[in-house]
């Protein structure tokens, strides 16, 4: 079916997008866990002085908003020095979805 392709080159380009962006910044998706797996997590707040922990799901490529990566973004996690693989994962109890290292 046509649309289902346009749809699927769609992502597929935000993915390739996203994934440059994250690469001049030294960081990338990684899938060493597996997508649908049950994790619980690890976020920091108040910059990296304190995390909390979290129940989160490793999402599918195809369901992470790419257009969500932006270079501001990228940047940022830079600064904080994050560097290498991160996954992306949706909170349970939120529903929302970040790129974690």
């Amino acid at each position: 079916d046509v649309i289902r392709v346009k749809k699927f080159t769609s992502i597929l380009d935000e993915f390739v997008t996203a994934q440059n962006l994250m690469a001049k910044h030294c960081i990338y998706i990684s899938y060493s866990i597996p997508a649908m797996t049950k994790i619980v997590a690890r976020w920091w707040s108040d910059g990296r002085e304190r995390y909390e922990s979290y129940d989160a799901e490793v999402l599918v490529w195809k369901n992470v908003d790419w257009k969500g990566i932006t270079r501001d973004c990228c940047e940022a996690v830079s600064r904080i020095g994050v560097i290498g693989p991160c996954i992306p994962v949706e909170w349970i109890e939120e529903g929302s979805e970040s790129i974690i290292p």
